[in-house]
């Protein structure tokens, strides 16, 4: 069924624990080495900032759900941008109060574009991150008028593109991955893990998911232009092509304030796009 534009406003909230246990799997997942991320003995541990996507995840479901879509629908959406600001470096703490509220319901040619946006704060009501999440349902329509987001996360200067100097480095990917991240993340969607899902929305099998590419890219990112995660206040991208399993990515980064990345499969397509990462400054 269509994806009705009086969706925009939409809201739902919870509350969670983003605590030791979490974080440390999450880093684990990601293959982080830096001792920082498990020592719990100098209090609380350094989060990595996509993290904050499994913290959303409930929510996500939540307004897929108010959406009206079938299964099937719901199946066809793709993760297309996403951009996540952090005032301050996230650390492991609860409670967490989370809002999403659909910001945008558009069309596009692919099909309806649903843009949510996620508010995270501290049990004082100290401002954690704002996320914007955007997908687009393929061959699901729209009932009513566009309603853009007043923030399109999908809107990134290609400033990349056909510069030279950058740094590159590579990320090996196992058959396993994504089962992996699945858990560590408590982002369970079977079109990453599950053949048959897969191949029935028309892949040829599980694909990472989005946000564990962004993870990953963040990551090498930050070793290419030797910046702590600690700085970052800002990363957005777009979303191209799938990334299956097992394979290799090779993100390439443009040190500058911003910074500029984006991520190409083994054939050259790009999995990421138009990537920004702001850091603090020293």
């Amino acid at each position: 069924m269509p994806v009705p534009s009086a969706l925009v406003g939409f809201s739902a909230e919870r509350e969670c624990d983003l605590d030791a246990r979490w974080a440390m799997a999450y880093a684990a997942a990601l293959g982080e080495s830096a001792a920082t991320y498990y020592d719990t003995s100098a209090g609380p541990l350094p989060v990595h900032p996509l993290l904050t996507a499994g913290v959303e995840w409930p929510l996500l479901l939540e307004a897929d759900a108010a959406a009206g879509l079938s299964d099937d629908e719901r199946r066809r959406g793709v993760h297309s941008s996403h951009q996540v600001m952090l005032p301050a470096p996230l650390l492991t703490q609860g409670p967490i109060k989370l809002r999403a509220t659909v910001d945008g319901v558009t069309r596009l040619r692919p099909g309806a574009h649903l843009v949510t946006r996620f508010q995270a704060c501290d049990a004082e009501g100290r401002e954690l991150w704002t996320t914007l999440h955007a997908s687009i349902f393929r061959g699901v329509e729209v009932e009513g008028e566009d309603r853009p987001p007043p923030q399109d996360p999908s809107v990134l200067p290609d400033l990349a593109a056909g510069r030279g100097g950058a740094a590159e480095g590579e990320v090996a990917l196992p058959v396993g991955a994504a089962h992996v991240y699945t858990e560590c993340a408590r982002i369970w969607n079977p079109i990453h893990t599950d053949v048959a899902v897969a191949q029935a929305a028309g892949l040829p099998g599980p694909i990472l998911h989005g946000t564990h590419t962004i993870a990953l890219a963040l990551s090498r990112v930050l070793e290419l232009v030797d910046a702590e995660p600690a700085r970052v206040r800002r990363i957005a991208c777009r979303l191209q092509a799938p990334v299956l399993m097992p394979s290799r990515i090779r993100v390439r980064a443009w040190a500058g304030d911003p910074v500029r990345f984006e991520v190409a499969v083994g054939d050259g397509a790009l999995a990421l796009s138009r990537g920004v990462v702001e850091l603090e400054k020293k």
